[in-house]
């Protein structure tokens, strides 16, 4: 979408179909929200666009949500917290938690599920990537600390395999993470240390 405000309006006063989709099935509330196009949300959700309609994928546009402010907007216009999509039966939840902390506040805010799993058990753990208060963040508001997911890793196995910075170990740890569970496999996260070379978190 240009993000054109007086563009927008015109194709619109010239009969442009505002419910018209691409060929990712996206709606032109997808795609304004993709491109964090606030003039052309608002527009939209005032002339009467779902808010949940879904994509090929099976996204939401709280789906694509990458600030505060918009999904506040869309949250206030009806905007659901639990759709999944497709391809991983992701929450728009577990999607925010990749991309900055303050679009994961407002979700948990307004009442997303913080032990939310995707189609392979994967948690929010699986999400946080390199974000310590992202981590810290979950933590706060009831992330349970030794979840597993399908194969039986708890966050600790998994930013253990992903070698993860010793910070977010440690912070596992000081919220009482159990460093005996094993996992599908029969590794404890000991184990999988050894196998990884984590010599900082071994010590």
């Amino acid at each position: 979408i240009n993000m054109n405000e007086g563009i927008f309006d015109t194709l619109l006063n010239h009969g442009a179909n505002i419910n018209e989709r691409d060929g990712d099935d996206d709606t032109v509330l997808h795609a304004a929200v993709r491109v964090n196009f606030f003039y052309g949300v608002k527009t939209s959700l005032t002339k009467d666009v779902k808010v949940n309609e879904i994509n090929c994928d099976g996204e939401t546009p709280l789906h694509l949500a990458k600030s505060k402010e918009m999904c506040e907007i869309l949250l206030d216009s009806g905007a659901l917290l639990e759709e999944r999509d497709f391809m991983s039966g992701a929450t728009p939840f577990l999607m925010a938690v990749q991309c900055n902390l303050r679009t994961v506040n407002i979700l948990l805010q307004r009442g997303a599920e913080v032990n939310v799993r995707d189609n392979r058990g994967g948690t929010a753990f699986h999400y946080v990537g390199n974000n310590l208060e992202t981590l810290r963040t979950i933590l706060d508001y009831g992330g349970e600390v030794n979840i597993k997911d399908n194969e039986g890793n708890t966050p600790l196995h998994i930013f253990i395999d992903l070698q993860l910075n010793s910070e977010f170990i440690e912070l596992l740890l000081e919220r009482q993470a159990d460093v005996n569970i094993k996992n599908n496999a029969g590794f404890a996260p000991l184990h999988l240390a050894v196998l990884k070379d984590q010599t900082s978190v071994i010590e």
